[in-house]
């Protein structure tokens, strides 16, 4: 399933590349479309979609550019973000902070605590030095 998404995606990233603006415009909207699904967000490809609908702004066709623009506001619309009621509530977002770093100390209790080396002792030991030494 998720292979058939990532090729969706491909050929419809390349039909925005098409020499017919009917097609390019036809794909933009149909991106639109497809980010308005509730069941999934796409996060990974959210970047060359914006990429590409951003590149398009600058198409001969001003047909290409409104839907390019429409993807746009969708992608701002639906974005991750936007779940959470919208604006980012740093209260919101601080609660579930905690109770996800209270749930990593119990697993981490569980496996036992890994001793991590300090960038201090790091450097004692040569690990971490400075490479502007090591160029010259």
């Amino acid at each position: 399933m998720q292979k058939q998404i990532i090729a969706l995606f491909e050929l419809l990233l390349e039909r925005v590349l098409d020499l017919s603006s009917y097609v390019r415009a036809k794909a933009f909207q149909v991106l639109a479309k497809l980010m308005h699904l509730k069941e999934h967000k796409f996060p990974k490809v959210r970047l060359a979609l914006s990429q590409a609908a951003v590149a398009a702004l600058e198409d001969k066709v001003s047909t290409v550019r409104k839907c390019a623009v429409g993807l746009l506001i969708s992608l701002l619309k639906t974005h991750p973000y936007g779940i959470k009621g919208g604006m980012l509530d740093r209260e919101a977002w601080h609660r579930d902070y905690v109770t996800v770093r209270e749930e990593l100390k119990k697993i981490e209790g569980a496996i036992g605590n890994v001793d991590v080396v300090n960038q201090d002792e790091e450097q004692k030991k040569g690990y971490v030095g400075d490479i502007s030494a090591e160029l010259y």
